[in-house]
């Protein structure tokens, strides 16, 4: 016990009183970074770091999760397995790695990946010259870290008018499938909803060349059939959007059973489109679209517990019950 004790007090790696006050770790300046975008910047994003701020032996990824942001990297012994399927077919991962699976690094090193999820800004501690040649603007600088803006971030929800299927895709490089993504949605071999919402992909087009005005015109017609949030809770979304011809609705959030999607108060066939994420066909016209989730089995499993509960309480009864009758007799 002695010997123990002694290890745990006296051999720990404790934090002092100055580094509670210090700019390291988890309290470095992507705190004033975060506070300063959240301020200027109301809609929804993701940012992206060059840098993890925990102080462990194993890189922090889940720092999102602690400074208040939203990113694309995830620690979780579980992580959403269609997020993980995406990751898996564009070559982040391997989705046969169990440690690759659990350490998610999400798109933090596919520039074009990071803007197709909402990635808008990226905080920089090494080179700052590597964002402004993915299409950045420096703004902002706090101590040792600079923010950085996307000038071609896609919009969390817009719609793609053309449509590949998974086998096809699944054949292309690594910066082609990148590249499609911009400009076109995967469709499940078998989803004929979504097959036929679209205009089928040449994949000759693939061959032809990329070019940072290209990127710019793939993200400004991203915007211009983009969905307009009126309201945004983590499980409850609204907002608008008007078309002048059908498509599929693309939101950048991984597909569940227990999302539910309502187009004009009418409940919508919701379809799993690029190997992970949430689709929808649209029709031409404005419709207002809301997003409604709630975890699969969650009024199953209320009503169990209500049901044993009850039954808990009616033993509890018939044995106070007993021991009354016990008593009397005696």
């Amino acid at each position: 016990m002695f010997y123990f004790s002694s290890q745990t007090v006296n051999e720990r790696d404790a934090m002092t009183g100055a580094e509670l006050k210090d700019k390291i770790g988890f309290n470095d300046y992507t705190v004033e970074s975060v506070k300063y975008l959240k301020e200027k910047d109301k809609s929804f994003y993701r940012m992206n770091k060059d840098y993890s701020s925990g102080l462990a032996i194993h890189q922090s990824i889940n720092d999102a999760k602690v400074q208040g942001y939203y990113g694309s990297s995830s620690y979780h012994s579980f992580n959403q397995i269609n997020y993980i399927r995406f990751l898996g077919a564009v070559n982040v991962l391997d989705p046969k790695d169990e440690n690759a699976t659990r350490w998610a690094m999400g798109v933090n090193t596919r520039p074009l990946l990071f803007s197709l999820m909402g990635g808008k800004y990226w905080l920089v501690r090494k080179k700052e010259t590597q964002p402004a040649n993915f299409g950045y603007d420096s703004i902002a600088k706090f101590g040792n870290v600079a923010v950085y803006q996307n000038r071609y971030a896609y919009p969390f929800g817009f719609v793609y008018d053309t449509v590949l299927d998974e086998q096809a895709f699944s054949k292309l490089s690594i910066f082609r499938k990148d590249l499609y993504l911009l400009r076109g949605c995967v469709a499940a071999n078998d989803d004929a909803d979504i097959m036929s919402a679209g205009k089928q992909f040449n994949l000759a087009d693939t061959a032809t060349g990329f070019s940072m005005d290209e990127y710019g015109k793939y993200a400004e017609r991203a915007r211009k059939k983009s969905f307009a949030i009126t309201q945004f809770k983590e499980s409850d979304i609204t907002g608008n959007i008007t078309l002048d011809n059908p498509g599929i609705l693309f939101f950048s959030i991984p597909y569940d059973e227990g999302w539910k999607a309502f187009v004009n108060g009418k409940e919508t066939k919701i379809s799993k489109v690029n190997f992970g994420f949430i689709g929808l066909k649209m029709g031409a016209g404005k419709s207002e679209v809301r997003l409604q989730f709630e975890p699969r089995l969650m009024k199953k499993g209320a009503m169990i517990s209500l049901v044993g509960l009850v039954l808990f309480g009616v033993l509890i009864f018939l044995n106070v019950r007993k021991k009354g009758d016990d008593t009397m007799v005696a």
